[in-house]
């Protein structure tokens, strides 16, 4: 039989041993403890560095005030008109019949009823000649000088060009991107224009571009 000293020194083992382990938990739940929280905190630090990168980001996106500005002022050409219609139809203008005083004033007057699509190449060059319902016809003109940039009316090869060249800038205010397809034109078809040794024709050119320059 285990003598009372005995008894006692294995109870004092054991209390240690128990104390011991009791240490080691505290310990270890508290070494878990802090993992977790330094585990959260940098999720946390994570997530704020990438909304903060998001925010600059959707920032950069954003035009300056002045870019909106720009844009919602800069001019846009008005929408293209029905070509079937005349230019006394898209005028609302109706002349009167009458005795005309010169056949310019009537075929004028003739030229002004028929459907815009429907015109020939004579009758745009005399229409803008003679100032006549140019807004409406500079489209149809253009096209024509697209597929033939000496397009030619009743007169001499290059004509028409020759009554667009003609123009003042005034003609053209509401049109400008008409204006631009046409100074691209000008410059696609230029050896044409060379070879087709018209000095009329390249002078009027010359003419036109110094009033782009003075404007």
């Amino acid at each position: 039989m285990k003598t009372r000293e005995q008894r006692t020194a294995n109870k004092s083992i054991a209390d240690s041993g128990l104390d011991l382990v009791s240490m080691r938990s505290g310990s270890l739940f508290g070494f878990c403890s802090a993992r977790r929280i330094s585990f959260s905190i940098y999720c946390l630090i994570y997530l704020f560095n990438k909304c903060r990168q998001q925010y600059r980001s959707d920032v950069q996106r954003i035009p300056p005030p002045s870019a909106i500005l720009v844009r919602c002022a800069q001019p846009s050409d008005p929408p293209r008109m029905d070509e079937s219609k005349s230019i006394e139809q898209l005028e609302n203008d109706y002349w009167p019949s009458t005795d005309f005083p010169t056949p310019l004033v009537e075929k004028c007057y003739r030229y002004r009823k028929i459907p815009v699509q429907d015109l020939s190449i004579e009758q745009i060059r005399l229409l803008l000649g003679q100032k006549i319902g140019v807004r409406h016809l500079l489209n149809k003109a253009i096209k024509v000088l697209k597929e033939d940039i000496l397009s030619e009316g009743d007169f001499f090869p290059g004509d028409l060009l020759i009554s667009v060249l003609r123009l003042e800038n005034s003609d053209w205010k509401g049109n400008a991107q008409l204006q631009t397809e046409f100074n691209k034109l000008l410059e696609l078809k230029k050896s044409e224009i060379i070879a087709g040794d018209d000095k009329d024709i390249l002078r009027q050119i010359e003419g036109y571009k110094n009033s782009l320059r003075t404007t």
